[in-house]
């Protein structure tokens, strides 16, 4: 749902000549263009504000396309563009979608149900949606029971999936996907235009061309045929100092905090006893499948965080395995919520805990536990008096490491959990979602010293017990 992709068009060659950043919505009329073209080119394909943060940061694009104007003044006002090599080349318009599996509804209930929309604090499609929901007066009904999704691509894709029942995307987006039908348009005057502006950042004869081709007379056509309104005078674009960004109020990052907290505590605690039993079965145990479950155990080291959480949504989810079943019997859903958030902690955090317990009860000396044993000690009372508190270094390390790995955790739950303010946003996702956004360096400083702050907190309280527990 979130990333940045990197297409070769128009050549096989590892590096071509023009580099291009282009929003998501906008990138595949972008590489149409190029590829009618034959121009060579690598395009960058993300979200706006992260093409432009990392042109900010050095990053050799020599033409980017967004669809936000305040990530363009941005690049302005760091001597990045010139007001004559921007501009305006097309607009879009908000509708509504439903997935084609689900029935159809009459104008008056397209907001009957699950809904999803882009995240008005890190996408500009989140900023017109909100604009047009309030204006329309549905704002008040979708509170509790709205998603929020990264962009465009993850709003559809929810839609298709089935998780939402409907959702608010471009038209140009909606036209990509036969899985979903526009049951609604959205009129413009119930939200500021949706405009998208291309900027030269270089003086390049090549890239001029381009740049040519993307924004003039040669480049309607493919604008038109995607979906897009194209302008009658493509022009210079006006600078974009917006009003109505949808503003967190003070307490915001604290509630990511709170949130980042609750969920890796539930997570330590849920997974410390089944991680406690498979370390201690892995390190005494001679079956054949000692090594099969390790290897398991371990998937989530090794994966592609991503993959953990698409797999979680694909059992969670309303049309998964489990969550169909207790959305459909119990009326519970697991997806989207911060429970999903400290499951897919939970499963990231789990080798950690496990490889460290490991250790632990690998150190102690099994003649210990035989002694115990002789005593009369049964294997539960040897357990609990002898090998855990013996290894109780290692389980305190691995719950220390477990819970830091939760604090931080992102890419499964993001996926599986969504970015749901003051739900599922969690710490790590806060500061994501603030560094898309413009003007927030000081909350992402404040975001970033916390989450420092509480790493180094869960070091030197697991320090602390470890020596408690050696007085003991």
């Amino acid at each position: 749902m979130v990333g940045l992709a990197t297409r070769a068009v128009g050549s096989a060659i590892e590096t071509p000549g023009l580099r291009i950043g282009a929003a998501a919505s906008v990138a595949s009329v972008v590489e149409s263009i190029a590829a009618e073209r034959a121009i060579e080119a690598t395009i960058s394909v993300a979200a706006s504000g992260v093409i432009a943060t990392q042109t900010l940061a050095g990053a050799p694009f020599d033409i980017v396309v967004f669809t936000d104007p305040l990530w363009m003044d941005r690049l302005r006002d760091a001597g990045l563009v010139r007001a004559e090599d921007r501009r305006i080349v097309a607009s879009n318009r908000l509708v509504v979608i439903r997935s084609r599996r689900a029935d159809d509804r009459d104008d008056d209930r397209l907001t009957s149900g699950r809904g999803v929309v882009a995240d008005p604090a890190a996408s500009p499609l989140g900023e017109r949606t909100r604009e047009a929901l309030t204006s329309l007066g549905w704002t008040s009904s979708l509170t509790d029971r709205t998603l929020r999704a990264e962009d465009a691509q993850a709003t559809l894709r929810l839609v298709e999936i089935g998780e939402a029942d409907w959702g608010v995307v471009y038209a140009s987006d909606a036209r990509t996907s036969d899985r979903v039908h526009v049951v609604h348009e959205i009129d413009a005057v119930h939200h500021r235009p949706i405009t998208i502006e291309a900027a030269l950042l270089v003086d390049d004869p090549d890239a001029r061309r381009f740049f040519a081709a993307v924004t003039g007379e040669a480049g309607r056509a493919r604008w038109a045929s995607a979906g897009f309104a194209v302008p009658d005078d493509v022009g210079d674009a006006e600078t974009g100092d917006r009003t109505g960004r949808e503003a967190d109020d003070a307490t915001m990052p604290w509630r990511a905090v709170v949130i980042s907290l609750k969920v890796a505590t539930v997570a330590v605690v849920a997974m410390l006893p089944p991680g406690i039993w498979i370390a201690w079965w892995l390190a005494r145990s001679r079956s054949r499948w000692t090594s099969v479950i390790e290897a398991v155990v371990a998937l989530p080291l090794v994966l592609p965080p991503v993959v953990v959480g698409y797999v979680l949504l694909r059992m969670l989810g309303r049309q998964g395995v489990l969550g169909s079943v207790l959305h459909d019997h119990l009326g519970i859903d697991v997806a989207f919520t911060w429970w999903a958030a400290a499951i897919a902690s939970g499963i990231m955090g789990l080798p950690l805990l496990v490889r460290s317990a490991r250790l632990g009860f690998e150190s102690v000396d099994p003649d210990l536990e035989r002694a115990a044993a002789n005593a009369g000690a049964g294997r539960w009372r040897t357990f609990r008096r002898v090998t855990l508190p013996l290894a109780m270094p290692g389980v305190v390390a691995g719950a220390t490491l477990a819970f830091a790995r939760c604090l931080g955790e992102f890419g499964a739950t993001i996926v599986v959990a969504g970015n749901l303010p003051g739900e599922t946003r969690t710490l790590a996702l806060a500061i994501w979602t603030e560094s898309r956004t413009p003007g927030n360096d000081e909350r992402i400083a404040l975001l970033v010293i916390v989450a420092i702050a509480l790493s180094v907190v869960a070091t030197v309280v697991s320090e602390w017990l470890l020596r408690r527990w050696r007085i003991r």
